[in-house]
């Protein structure tokens, strides 16, 4: 799971929260 960097997690940009979310769904298969 770590594909997004930390430091893009705490800038919490609307993409970065698409792109988290995308990823968790992935990871929830």
């Amino acid at each position: 799971g770590e594909l997004l960097p930390k430091r893009r997690s705490q800038t919490g940009s609307a993409a970065t929260k698409d792109e988290f979310e995308a990823i968790r769904r992935l990871n929830s298969k």
